[in-house]
C-alpha cells in the first residue's frame, strides 16, 4: 500500500504527528445554476453595458438597470418565479440610432360621472379616476398622469390637448410588443369604462432596431451560466446566440465545458409560431410561443425561465410539464390565443416550446424543447429535444469531470499489465473503466441515468496510441427518460 501526500515530504525527519488535509474527496461540483437575464437598460441604470453583474434583488435590478427599463422587468418577473436563485445580468444598451415605440390614446368622449378608466399598460393595471365633471383635456392629462405616477412601467407618457402619447422608455421593437388597452378583467370583473368617457387607443408601434447581444455573451467568458435568457428573437440576435453557445467555439466546445442553455419567447399566432419555428434548428435554444396575452414578451421569457430554473436545478431529469409560470397574464379565455391541441402538437414539431392555461388563468409549462429538428444531413433528429435531457447531460459531464479531477489529480499513467502498487499515484486504463463504470451506477442511483448494465461493454479506457500521457474514454450515459404520456387503451366488455 503507498499513500501518495501532496505537501508532506519523503525525507521529513521530525518527530511527531503531521497532518496533510486533503478536502479532493470531499466536495460536490454541481454547478449552482445561475440565471442570467440578457435585457436593455437605461442611461439612469449605473450598470456597464455589456458587462454581466450579479444582481441581489428587485432594487438593486432598478438601480443597476434603471426603473422602467426591460431588463429590471426581467429581473422582477424572474425573481416571482424564482426568489432563492443566483441571479445575473448582461445590461445592453439602446442600439445607436434606435426608434421608440409609440401609441396614442385619443380622449373623445368626457365621463360624465365619477368612475375609474380601467386602463391597462404592458398587462399592469393603471387605474384614473374621474369625478365626471372633466373636459376633453382634463381627461386626457389625468391618465398621462396616472401613467406617470407608475415608474415601473416601460412607458412614459405626455397629454398635449385630448391626446395622450405613450413612448416606450427602450427603444428598440421589444416596445412594439406593449399592450395598451381597457377593463382587462371585464364586468365579471368588475371593471367598466366611465359613463360617456370615450378614449381611442393606437397601439405602440414603430420601434425600430433591437441591440446587438454578441459582444456582451462574448464577455461572460466561461463563467458558467446554466439558465440564459434573453426577449431577442430577430436574426441577428439568434445568430449571436448559436454562436456563443455552440460545440466548436461556444459554450459547449470541449476546451470551454460550460455548457446552458438560451430561453426565449415569441408572440406569435399558432401558424405563423410553426412557421417561424421551422426556420430555426439550435440545440442550445428554446422558444415559448404564446399570444393575446397583455404582458409584454420579455416578462414572459423572463418568467418562464426562472420558473424552469427551480425545477431543473433540484434534479433536472424530472419533467417541467405542469410548473406554473407566475406573473404573466393567461390569454381570454375561449381566445385564438388559448392554443387548441392540435396547434400545440404542431408547434412542438416546430421547435417552439408550449404551455396551457387553466380556466382561472393560471399559466403553466406543457413541454419545453429545443429549436433543433434536423441534424447535419437535414434529417429528423429527436437527440435534442427536451431540455430536460440537455440539463441532465450537463450535470451528469459535470460530475464525471468532476470525480475524474479529484481522484486522479496528479497521476502517473500506465498501460494495462504494468504492476502497481495498492494507493499508489498511476492510473492504468483498467482501474479508469472500472471507475467510470462505478460512477454511471451512482448516477444510476440518483435518478440521472437509466438501465446503466445494457451500456457497461460500451465503456472504453485506453492509452492514446499517439501520446502515452493522455488516456481516452468512450463514456456512453444512457439518460433517463420523463414521464409524458399515458396511454390507456380502454377495452371494455358487455356481459349479458
Amino acid at each position: 500500500m503507498v499513500v501518495a501526500f501532496n505537501k508532506i515530504p519523503a525525507n521529513y525527519r521530525l518527530p511527531g504527528v503531521v497532518i496533510e488535509v486533503d478536502a479532493s474527496k470531499a466536495g460536490r461540483t454541481d454547478d449552482p445554476g445561475r440565471l442570467l437575464f440578457v435585457g436593455q437598460k437605461l442611461g439612469t441604470g449605473s450598470a456597464v453595458a455589456n458587462v454581466p453583474v450579479p444582481v441581489v434583488s428587485v432594487t438593486d435590478a432598478k438601480a443597476q438597470f434603471g426603473v422602467g427599463s426591460v431588463l429590471a422587468d426581467m429581473i422582477a418577473a424572474a425573481r416571482q418565479a424564482d426568489p432563492f436563485g443566483l441571479i445575473w445580468a448582461l445590461p445592453v444598451a439602446d442600439a445607436g440610432g434606435a426608434v421608440a415605440a409609440t401609441g396614442t390614446i385619443t380622449v373623445t368622449g368626457a365621463p360624465t360621472a365619477p368612475g375609474v378608466i380601467p386602463l391597462y399598460v404592458g398587462g399592469v393595471s393603471v387605474p384614473v379616476a374621474v369625478t365626471g365633471a372633466e373636459t376633453l383635456a382634463s381627461t386626457a392629462a389625468a391618465i398621462a398622469a396616472a401613467v406617470a405616477a407608475n415608474l415601473d412601467l416601460p412607458v412614459t407618457a405626455a397629454a398635449v390637448g385630448a391626446v395622450v402619447t405613450l413612448t416606450a422608455r427602450n427603444a428598440g421593437t421589444l416596445g412594439n410588443d406593449i399592450d395598451v388597452r381597457y377593463a382587462w378583467l371585464g364586468n365579471a370583473g368588475g371593471e367598466a369604462l366611465p359613463a360617456s368617457y370615450v378614449g381611442t387607443i393606437v397601439a405602440m408601434a414603430g420601434g425600430t432596431t433591437d441591440p446587438a447581444i454578441a459582444t456582451g455573451l462574448a464577455n461572460l467568458g466561461d463563467q458558467t451560466f446554466d439558465y440564459i435568457c434573453s426577449p431577442y428573437t430577430d436574426a441577428a440576435n439568434l445568430a449571436a446566440c448559436k454562436a456563443a453557445m455552440n460545440d466548436t467555439t461556444g459554450r459547449w466546445a470541449y476546451n470551454r465545458m460550460v455548457w446552458g442553455h438560451v430561453f426565449s419567447a415569441k408572440r406569435a399566432t399558432a401558424s405563423a409560431a410553426v412557421t417561424f419555428g421551422l426556420t430555426q434548428n439550435d440545440p442550445h435554444f428554446s422558444i415559448l410561443g404564446f399570444s393575446l396575452s397583455p404582458t409584454p414578451v420579455w416578462r414572459w421569457a423572463a418568467a418562464h425561465a426562472a420558473a424552469a430554473a427551480v425545477v431543473l436545478r433540484n434534479d433536472p431529469a424530472r419533467p417541467v410539464q405542469g410548473i406554473e409560470i407566475p406573473g404573466v397574464l393567461a390569454p381570454p379565455l375561449g381566445s385564438l390565443g388559448r392554443f387548441s391541441m392540435s396547434e400545440r402538437q404542431a408547434l412542438l414539431f416546430s421547435g417552439i416550446s408550449t404551455f396551457t392555461a387553466s380556466a382561472d388563468g393560471t399559466v403553466r409549462i406543457e413541454r419545453l424543447i429545443s429549436t433543433y429538428q434536423l441534424n447535419a444531413f437535414s434529417q429528423i433528429d429527436e437527440a435534442w429535444l427536451s431540455v430536460e435531457k440537455t440539463f441532465t447531460l450537463m450535470m451528469v459531464q459535470r460530475r464525471l469531470r468532476g470525480s475524474l479531477e479529484s481522484n486522479f489529480p496528479r497521476h502517473k499513467l500506465a498501460h494495462d499489465g504494468t504492476r502497481v502498487a495498492v494507493g499508489a499515484t498511476t492510473l492504468t486504463p483498467s482501474i479508469a473503466r472500472a471507475f467510470v463504470i462505478a460512477e454511471l451506477r451512482r448516477m444510476e442511483v440518483d435518478g440521472l441515468l437509466d438501465n446503466v448494465d445494457a451500456v457497461i461493454d460500451q465503456v472504453r479506457c485506453e492509452v492514446n496510441g499517439g501520446n502515452n500521457d493522455r488516456l481516452d474514454i468512450l463514456f456512453p450515459p444512457p439518460l433517463i427518460g420523463q414521464l409524458r404520456t399515458l396511454a390507456v387503451l380502454s377495452q371494455f366488455h358487455v356481459l349479458n
